[in-house]
């Protein structure tokens, strides 16, 4: 009882004035019906029981965050959750197109997957007042020359979760049309895109099973794998892996295999990602890539050749070494000069990130082989004031890999 007196003062926060409207009513039972019925939206699965309304139900800002702003928006993105759920509930368009992509019902429960309605300010629904700097904060509502409009119409939508499982802003996908097919939602308090990653908390306990993440390009590849069994998946949210989503992905399991479309767009993502890998990786996270054929990506893949396949892919990806001295090889005629030199010189880039001893030294002995200069030449050229570690502190260095002055 207690849980629905609270969501009944967060509801008034937000009406303007003591009457509410029938439409507002209409939309605020169901939600604090939900409150109480939070334990019965889990998915049981072999992946384990969670629903994204587990952590994404309505609460007080004093229970989410010593911030009362942070709190309030938090209590309005889980609202928007509940309401554009249930606009795909009500949407045939939402669920035909959901079932066309092999999209199952368990899996739009697990992943609370939504719809948002076409109507320019269709949020007024749940929210009678719609003039709320707050709405506009929090990234549901745009405000432009012409007025306030939702942020997100007529777009599936895909809940994007914390650490602890609450709402803290959308993905939106078109159903058709020429648009950006994706729109995210944009920087703020809670919402920073460059450091999160899609579907953790669906996909933690497979992970730390198995310990290794699989790191796709979209949500839907997530939850295709998800639905196949491939449980241990997580994407970015339409941007180039970061530092900061490997030093996330550090925290959950040692392994990391990055897995992108078969194209040259999913090749150029998977060499920013060994960029970006390089600062982490080595004795504590071990990085490998996985290639698709051309023109796959991981959804169309595992409808096509069955999550077994998908696994095999995986578990002979490519190491990180392999994948860079293949990236530092391509165009270059290393039979001349002018070409080993290229070689030496774009090595560097990633050699000054390294930070782990081992596979600096490991990479150093590759490079110079490729570009025909000695261990010592090789050393010579990298940063000298960068700190490394070794995970065995006894290791002795032989003589020709000792830095020379």
């Amino acid at each position: 009882m207690a849980s629905l007196e609270a969501a009944a003062k967060s509801f008034n926060r937000f009406s303007s004035g003591d009457r509410k409207t029938l439409t507002a009513l209409r939309y605020e039972l169901p939600l604090l019906l939900l409150v109480s019925k939070v334990p019965q939206l889990g998915i049981q699965s072999r992946q384990g029981s969670w629903s994204p309304f587990q952590g994404g139900s309505m609460t007080s800002p004093q229970e989410t965050s010593g911030n009362a702003d942070l709190g309030m928006y938090q209590d309005m993105l889980s609202r928007a959750l509940r309401f554009y759920w249930d606009c795909l509930n009500s949407s045939i368009r939402g669920r035909r197109y959901l079932k066309e992509r092999g999209i199952t019902n368990d899996s739009i429960q697990r992943f609370g997957l939504g719809y948002a309605e076409s109507q320019r300010q269709a949020l007024r629904k749940v929210f009678p007042n719609y003039q709320v700097k707050s709405l506009v904060d929090c990234g549901l509502v745009v405000e432009n020359a012409k007025g306030r409009a939702d942020r997100f119409r007529d777009r599936i939508m895909f809940p994007i979760l914390n650490d602890e499982g609450r709402t803290i802003g959308f993905g939106g996908r078109i159903l058709e049309g020429d648009r950006p097919k994706y729109l995210n939602s944009p920087e703020t308090p809670l919402f920073h895109k460059g450091s999160l990653l899609y579907g953790v908390p669906q996909a933690q306990k497979a992970i730390g099973e198995y310990d290794m993440a699989i790191v796709v390009e979209g949500y839907l590849d997530v939850i295709m794998l998800s639905q196949s069994g491939v449980a241990n998946v997580v994407s970015t949210l339409g941007t180039a892996t970061t530092t900061a989503h490997l030093e996330k992905l550090k925290t959950l399991a040692r392994r990391v295999v990055f897995c992108f479309d078969g194209d040259a767009a999913g090749t150029n993502a998977a060499i920013k990602a060994m960029l970006a890998s390089a600062s982490v990786v080595g004795s504590e996270l071990d990085v490998g890539f996985a290639f698709l054929p051309k023109d796959e990506d991981p959804d169309s893949y595992v409808r096509k050749h069955g999550s077994d396949a998908f696994r095999d892919r995986v578990l002979s990806a490519m190491s990180f070494e392999a994948f860079l001295l293949r990236y530092l090889r391509k165009d270059k005629d290393l039979a001349s000069s002018e070409g080993r030199a290229q070689l030496a010189h774009e090595s560097l880039a990633v050699l000054d990130k390294i930070r782990d001893a081992g596979l600096f030294y490991r990479l150093i002995e590759a490079v110079a082989r490729l570009a025909n200069f000695t261990v010592a030449e090789m050393i010579s050229f990298t940063d000298p004031m960068i700190e490394r570690t070794w995970s065995n502190p006894a290791v002795v260095l032989p003589g020709d890999m000792q830095r020379t002055a």
